[in-house]
């Protein structure tokens, strides 16, 4: 389940603190108005504790990284361990307090996920072989339930993307997403999971679609469909570039930069803000998902954007 929206909110607003604090431009009654928002909610104080802990983590993944050159993995390997045993001791009260500590600490590796059978976490991309000579590949972020038994084959997409080369047997194969299972024998599918629905391209074969009000729609090869609230609907043809996250790459055509930045936050582990001025730009090109910081870089060198970091915050904003 996702964080309700007063816990978004607070997160979000002790990300802006954060932000003004570092930026140099607080006036000095911001202490004073700071502690005036801390005390006002309960929710307020856990944001602002937990956003402290990620800075300071970052912090000293950054010392290590500095002190040991060519082992930033190592030393970030070695910085998460022990927060994932402290995220997992105190799951429940995560689901209780809600995204105060669970906004930050999602970020590293999702926890909601933690029991899937096949997942990734941030910045991860990952193939899985099937028992019958099926394999998916999750894109980051990305969690998957398989339960194979003697008459069917069954797929859960819990979260994500998943790339599913489904291999001939006489077992019908369905792949459950969010308001729609796809149903095939044999062939290449592409689902994405989001909060909103699920969205079906068919790559190779073909395959069916049904919604969980019984309607069912067939989607040939090179086309996709989309499943909402509001039902099953063709969504036209897959584009050639559908694919490129398995490659590590997007390719975006005269796109919105909100676009992009959606596309790059499951492959960082902080949080990457934008402005709304700054979503709305044009992008247009070949995007490394591998490497974020040297696309941010790229745009920032391309279009008129200042881009900041403070801490475990990346902050987009229109020159």
């Amino acid at each position: 389940m996702s964080a309700t929206t007063p816990e978004r909110a607070a997160m979000a607003a002790a990300i802006d603190w954060m932000v003004l604090l570092q930026s140099g431009r607080a006036g000095a009654d911001a202490p004073v108005r700071l502690q005036d928002w801390l005390d006002s909610a309960l929710l307020h104080r856990q944001a602002w504790d937990e956003l402290q802990q990620v800075q300071h983590r970052f912090e000293r993944l950054r010392d290590v990284a500095a002190q040991h050159p060519g082992q930033t993995q190592q030393a970030r390997d070695l910085l998460l361990r022990p927060a994932r045993r402290t995220a997992l001791r105190s799951l429940a009260v995560l689901t209780v307090t809600g995204a105060g500590a669970a906004a930050w600490a999602d970020r590293q590796f999702p926890l909601r996920e933690l029991g899937a059978d096949l997942r990734t976490a941030t910045a991860q991309r990952r193939r899985f072989a099937l028992d019958d000579g099926s394999s998916v590949v999750l894109d980051a972020r990305s969690a998957v339930d398989v339960v194979f038994d003697g008459s069917r084959r069954q797929l859960w997409l819990r979260r994500g993307r998943v790339l599913l080369e489904a291999a001939a047997d006489p077992r019908p194969l369905l792949l459950h997403g969010l308001y729609a299972q796809v149903a095939l024998l044999r062939g290449s599918v592409m689902v994405e999971r989001d909060d909103d629905g699920s969205t079906l391209s068919v790559l190779r074969d073909h395959a069916v679609l049904h919604g969980d009000d019984g309607s069912r729609l067939q989607v040939q090869a090179g086309f996709s469909a989309r499943a909402s609230v509001r039902g099953l609907a063709a969504a036209g043809p897959v584009p050639a570039q559908a694919t490129d996250w398995v490659r590590g790459q997007v390719s975006l055509d005269n796109a919105p930069l909100s676009a992009l930045i959606a596309r790059l936050r499951p492959y960082r582990p902080g949080f990457l803000r934008v402005s709304d001025a700054a979503a709305a730009l044009r992008v247009q090109g070949v995007f490394a998902l591998d490497d974020s910081d040297r696309t941010l870089r790229a745009l920032a060198e391309t279009l008129p954007l200042t881009i900041r970091q403070y801490g475990p915050i990346t902050l987009i904003d229109r020159r």
